[in-house]
């Protein structure tokens, strides 16, 4: 692993640590819109194997929203959705998910996806943001995510909150 020398309290440490797990030489990216900066976010070629996956298990057509840190997946009238963000280089977050059908592997497949896509691009964390019911718990659990102690509590028997999982990325 990396050393870092600096001087920061201990409280903040981990943090900077988890942040600073991969080598940067390849900060220089693309945003949502295509300009040239420090951030990583979906090819259009990507975005649209999402949105293909979304139609194909949803049966019904999903329009894309880019926005200015990621992409909104819907139908028209919202009964179908899944927003996706990123945080630069150090976090990709699924922060809202509403599908028609459940409980058929959709997000399975969309979470391999996105899984993916960290490790390729070198993005170490992959949120579920505002996980409240007890069937997204069990599948943060079940495909390897952890309640964030700081945006997480117990209520009613589960773990409701952010969840997250560490990617290990390819080596640079």
């Amino acid at each position: 692993g990396r050393r870092l020398r600096c001087c920061v309290s201990s409280k903040w440490l981990g943090c900077i640590m988890a942040i600073s797990r991969f080598p940067r030489k390849r900060l220089q990216g693309r945003n949502c819109d295509g300009v040239a900066e420090n951030k990583i976010c979906f090819s259009d070629k990507e975005a649209a194997y999402i949105q293909a996956t979304l139609q194909h298990r949803e049966g019904v057509p999903i329009q894309i929203e880019k926005e200015l840190s990621g992409f909104w997946f819907h139908r028209t009238n919202w009964e179908s959705e899944l927003r996706i963000i990123f945080l630069s280089t150090f976090r990709l977050t699924v922060s809202r998910v509403c599908f028609i059908h459940r409980r058929c592997g959709t997000m399975t497949e969309i979470g391999a996806y996105l899984e993916a896509f960290c490790h390729t691009h070198q993005i170490p964390e992959l949120v579920i943001q505002c996980v409240e019911t007890p069937e997204m718990v069990n599948w943060c659990n079940k495909n390897g995510f952890s309640p964030i102690p700081s945006a997480s509590m117990a209520f009613d028997g589960i773990i409701m909150g952010d969840y997250r999982k560490f990617i290990e990325g390819d080596k640079a």
